[in-house]
């Protein structure tokens, strides 16, 4: 999803994610990633949304042939997955102090959420170490914080990064939402910026 997608919805905009709704799970009950697809804006979404400010609606659906791929937040763990042939963008969430990361193993595209819940936390050195991921290339790698400023009167928010890897690239843009509760992914966009890796 490029950041020329995303922008348009800062201020005028709200993203709906309906996370258990939007992952899997395989053996071992480790989620796993599944096929998303965006779903723009209609006069029926937006009255969904709130008949009183008519805002446009940003939407991840799982689709079974969805052109993205979304990677859950789970704490304590390392959730990523490999981009199908078809997949040219992924997203993951919420974030909070959690590394995102993008590379390639043997050949295949990976995007990662390595959940790191406090300062010294030991997931992020057993990922970064894993004999699983071993030979990686990281193509992007970053700690995602939440929103430093958030607008006037909100007391929660999440942050949803995506990753765009069409064009042999990675570009990558935080988006930022205004949520009515601790830990809601769903609400108006208030901020969305490209990022660089660390």
């Amino acid at each position: 999803m490029k950041y020329s997608d995303l922008v348009q919805y800062r201020h005028n905009g709200v993203m709906l994610v309906r996370e258990p709704a939007l992952y899997t799970a395989r053996a071992g009950g480790n989620p796993q990633e599944a096929s998303i697809a965006i779903r723009q804006s209609s006069p029926e979404s937006r009255q969904l949304v709130s008949k009183a400010t008519g805002e446009n609606l940003l939407q991840l659906i799982k689709a079974e042939d969805g052109d993205g791929m979304w990677i859950p937040y789970l704490a304590g763990r390392s959730v990523y997955g490999f981009l199908s042939g078809s997949q040219s963008w992924a997203a993951s969430g919420p974030y909070s102090g959690c590394y995102f990361e993008v590379g390639r193993l043997k050949g295949r595209v990976y995007v990662a959420h390595i959940s790191c819940e406090s300062k010294d936390d030991v997931n992020v050195e057993t990922w970064n170490h894993s004999p699983v991921m071993a030979g990686k290339e990281r193509l992007f790698s970053s700690k995602i914080g939440m929103a430093a400023v958030l607008p006037l009167g909100t007391t929660n928010a999440a942050t949803i990064v995506f990753a765009d890897l069409s064009g042999g690239k990675v570009s990558v843009s935080r988006v930022d939402v205004q949520t009515q509760s601790a830990g809601g992914m769903s609400g108006p966009i208030f901020d969305v910026r490209e990022i660089a890796s660390d």
